[in-house]
């Protein structure tokens, strides 16, 4: 490590938010550096930390009211003389806001795949390529055990508290890490979805067990990013953090009262060392790293770490999720728990006061000269009376008049408001007759279910970036990692490296149309409409509708493999055992589960024949049997709609055939019969 990076940088062109190009000294701009010495790098840290002070702060208070503040400061009530008062947490903000993280994770935890990535239109079995790639990405992912809590704690923090981060903090892990609000850090002012980030800090604590891994593991590489020196004075020095109440760390304070710890004089019992993690993305557009103590102060400023040029763009370090687009800005993004907060507080108030409306009714009213004379008050009840000593009676009527109806009304209408705000509201079904149109019941679902659908699409674009970004990192070729080498084991037995480039380069917002559930139903439904269609393939359909019912595993599980026909071939050997009985004269009765359509063409095929063969009776009872097939398949929609009205001619057709038959049969039976009753040697006239 350079020495001269410890000192404080080349005068005028260093400040507390890096250097600008050198434009006048003639040197191309991706010579110069952003930053030039470590007391800048931990200057710029203190800096973005600072302007985040008062979002940090709010954060906090939104923290503390989750975790049951009471709607009163009980100190302030008792200075004023109203010690009386309720005051209790009914949870409202917490109940409200707990409503969103599932609907942001839900669909990412349930998707099929949690990649859409796909090859060119046209490409040599690009369907079964694309199929495979997607299975392989999308297993890899949720092999990870903490997956489904790290994407349920990301969805907590952007939908409670508007933004989170997630944040990688070495060149070849994929899996990243959570990086709340209160702990990560961008310039004022930087927006949504910014692909020039210039600066990513993160407030980071290691146990001294990990850093001296890290250590170790650089040694044996044969490298030089880690200053040995000062992580070893570093973990000498490691102690308990005492817990901070400035208002940067304000939220975690609250969040140690929360798990009731005997002391909040510690954040943690274990030594830790405090760092910022600093990401500079230079003038080139590379990013460079640096970790600086974060106890750092003047002359005994440590810079653990630091690697000029470490990853090729901030994309691959830093992913911001926000809630919405607020200002359009990744600090300006604001989460239910900002929206509602205000609103919580008036809540809270209401439900107390209602409590105590119905707690006081009744109550009598006494008067005293003065409030120091309360004390002196003595109530006598016998009898027949009551006598009071020290105060004099103040009306017979209640000290309050009994109206709960009123605060249980404001109360919903308050909780309607707060659930119209975050768009989860859904309109209640009326429990009287209502002067409420159906129309304008529907135009309200409508509208807040566009509301709905903006927000999950907003955050599914940016889970297919954070996607984006876990494939990169888990199909790069140098990665040491034991999954990463595993699953390009595995891509490689039926891709070449050409595809996986093809797929890993492709724009994250691809991925965006296979995580929603909405996409999965309407694929459902346009299969449901083409069932029984010959120009499409039925068992393709049939999986789709699976998929969406139950997922792939589901689908695999209930759907017989391609190609099997022993469904089919169960049905025919079923009905030529009832072709069988009714050549018997027996009438075989038509189930629900038989296969309606397969039965039917097994009976069909010998009605004619018995027709011409004068076998009528059985051949009645085959038609019958036909005809109940046929009605019973129409019924429940399994009969192809385009032989519909060619099975009802059919039924038309033998049932004259049929009759013709009987009748040219009753007529030759007469005739014989009125050769046999004729007296021989009698002439025939």
């Amino acid at each position: 490590m350079k020495d001269d990076f410890l000192d404080d940088g080349d005068g005028g062109a260093s400040d507390d938010m890096g250097n600008g190009p050198d434009l006048e000294a003639g040197k191309k701009i991706e010579e110069g550096r952003v930053v030039t010495s470590g007391k800048q790098a931990f200057d710029i840290c203190e800096r973005l930390v600072q302007d985040w002070d008062k979002g940090v702060s709010h954060a906090a208070a939104i923290t503390s009211k989750l975790n049951g503040d009471r709607p009163y400061n009980a100190r302030t009530l008792k200075n004023q003389g109203k010690a009386w008062k309720t005051n209790i947490s009914t949870g409202f903000l917490s109940t409200e806001c707990n409503k969103i993280p599932p609907r942001f994770y839900m669909p990412v935890c349930q998707a099929k795949y949690l990649t859409a990535a796909q090859l060119p239109i046209g490409w040599p079995n690009g369907i079964e390529k694309d199929q495979f790639f997607r299975s392989a990405i999308t297993e890899a992912i949720r092999s990870w055990k903490k997956w489904n809590f790290f994407i349920r704690g990301l969805s907590r923090e952007v939908g409670i508290f508007g933004v989170g981060y997630a944040a990688y903090f070495d060149k070849y892990e994929w899996r990243p890490s959570l990086v709340r609000m209160d702990k990560g850090f961008v310039p004022t002012g930087t927006e949504i979805m910014d692909e020039d980030i210039g600066f990513f800090c993160v407030k980071w604590d290691y146990k001294p067990g990990e850093l001296i891994a890290l250590l170790r593991k650089n040694k044996e590489a044969g490298l030089k990013e880690w200053d040995e020196d000062s992580v070893v004075e570093a973990v000498n020095e490691a102690s308990p953090v005492a817990a901070d109440q400035s208002r940067s760390e304000e939220r975690s304070y609250e969040e140690l009262i929360r798990q009731s710890v005997e002391s909040y004089s510690y954040a943690k019992g274990s030594k830790l060392v405090k760092t910022y993690h600093l990401f500079a993305r230079e003038f080139s557009g590379k990013v460079s790293h640096y970790i600086i103590l974060r106890d750092s102060k003047g002359d005994s400023m440590k810079i653990l770490y630091r690697k000029e040029d470490a990853y090729d763009s901030m994309n691959y370090v830093c992913v911001p999720m926000v809630f919405d687009y607020g200002d359009g800005t990744i600090l300006g993004s604001w989460g239910g728990g900002q929206i509602l907060f205000d609103m919580s507080i008036q809540v809270e108030k209401i439900r107390n006061d209602s409590i105590d409306n119905l707690r006081n009714q009744n109550k009598l009213k006494i008067q005293v000269a003065e409030a120091k004379d309360a004390n002196a008050v003595k109530l006598l009840v016998n009898d027949t009376m009551m006598i009071v000593s020290g105060g004099t009676f103040n009306g017979a009527a209640a000290a309050l008049p009994q109206n709960v109806e009123a605060y249980m009304s404001l109360d919903v209408q308050m909780t309607r408001l707060a659930q119209e705000k975050i768009g989860a509201y859904v309109p209640p079904i009326p429990l009287a007759p209502s002067d409420i149109k159906a129309a304008q019941v529907n135009a309200a679902v409508a509208k807040e279910q566009e509301i709905q659908q903006a927000l999950l699409d907003n955050w599914l674009m940016q889970v297919a970036g954070l996607i984006n970004t876990i494939t990169l990192r888990l199909t790069d070729p140098d990665s040491p990692d034991a999954d990463a080498k595993k699953l390009r084991e595995k891509l490689l037995t039926k891709l070449t490296e050409e595809e996986i480039v093809i797929y890993v380069t492709q724009p994250s917002i691809q991925t965006i149309l296979d995580f929603t559930p909405f996409a999965a139903q309407q694929r459902a439904q346009f299969a449901a409409s083409k069932a029984n269609n010959p120009l499409y393939n039925q068992r393709a359909l049939e999986l789709v509708q699976a998929e969406a019912a139950g997922g792939m595993h589901f689908a695999a599980n209930v759907l017989l493999p391609e190609g099997d026909q022993s469904m089919i071939l169960d049905a025919q050997r079923q009905q030529t055992l009832e072709n069988a009985a009714m050549m018997l004269g027996m009438a075989v009765p038509v189930l629900p589960v038989d296969n309606d359509w397969v039965h039917a063409q097994v009976v069909e095929s010998g009605i004619p024949n018995l027709i011409q063969g004068g076998k009528l009776d059985i051949a009645q009872l085959a038609l019958q049997h036909y005809a109940a097939h046929y009605m019973q398949g129409v019924a429940k929609k399994q009969w192809p709609k385009e032989e519909i009205n060619g099975s009802k001619k059919k039924i038309a057709d033998f049932e004259k055939a049929l009759n013709d038959a009987m009748q040219a049969q009753a007529q030759q039976q007469q005739a014989e019969q009125g050769q046999q009753g004729m007296p021989q040697g009698q002439p025939m006239v």
